[in-house]
């Protein structure tokens, strides 16, 4: 219903999710894809810091993401610090960073 709805509106939208290869997925798969140049991912400035400060392994070691067709140069340079730290890192850890 929020695609569709999203669709309906000329409003660019701003994607907001978890700092890892799933929600890389999910904003490209349900939401850029559909969307295309009014989508965009939020990446706050200090994202290597709160990767390296919050982020978990795990989400890092049991996720995956073919990066090889995105164009987004913000979302490459999100790839390039997941992958650095070797750490996801979900939505949730920017309410705890003041």
């Amino acid at each position: 219903p929020i695609l569709k709805w999203l669709l309906s509106i000329p409003n660019q939208y701003l994607h907001m999710g978890d700092y890892d290869f799933a929600g890389i997925n999910i904003y490209l798969q349900e939401y850029k894809r559909h969307l295309n140049d009014r989508a965009s991912f939020f990446i706050p400035e200090n994202i290597g810091q709160l990767v390296e400060k919050y982020g978990n392994r795990k989400l890092y070691d049991k996720q995956q993401l073919n990066a090889s067709a995105i164009t987004e140069n913000s979302l490459q340079q999100l790839i390039a610090i997941i992958h650095k730290h070797k750490k996801g890192l979900e939505q949730e850890a920017l309410l705890i960073d003041e």
